[in-house]
């Protein structure tokens, strides 16, 4: 079970670390509005749109991660009304499709703040056993 969680949360590391890189590259060369980068362009609100592109929503949600982290772990405590997901019931909020991406970002920027939490943790026992020995 052990191995599972490390596993888990070296997996979400990697899909956050993706997004950091892709967010810094972002920044620095796809700044100005009117870009086009991969048959995708930058709309007003800063998210990326692929209308005639092939593997339109694969491109979109790859562009679109940094932005998606950053709103993630705000939408797990808000819920679907904070961003405006509202309609009918109040469960069919919770079957949008964006909502259930948001809340899959949330999840994974807490379990890479887990991950990284137990792993300082890891270090500063190894490092107090050692210290130990030492003596």
């Amino acid at each position: 079970m052990k191995k599972l969680a490390e596993r888990i949360g070296l997996v979400c590391c990697g899909i956050v670390a993706v997004a950091v890189v892709i967010g810094v590259l972002e920044v620095i060369f796809l700044n100005t509005p009117g870009v086009n980068f991969l048959g995708c362009g930058v709309s007003e609100f800063g998210t990326w749109g692929c209308p005639s592109a092939p593997f339109a929503a694969v491109k979109e949600i790859i562009l679109n991660m940094p932005l998606v982290f950053i709103i993630g772990p705000i939408f797990l405590f808000g819920g679907p009304s904070s961003l405006g997901f509202i309609g009918g019931a109040w469960w069919q909020a919770y079957l949008n499709p964006a909502v259930i991406y948001l809340y899959a970002a949330g999840l994974i920027d807490w379990l890479v703040l887990i991950y990284i939490v137990w792993m300082i943790g890891r270090a500063v026992r190894r490092g107090l056993v050692a210290a130990r020995r030492v003596r």
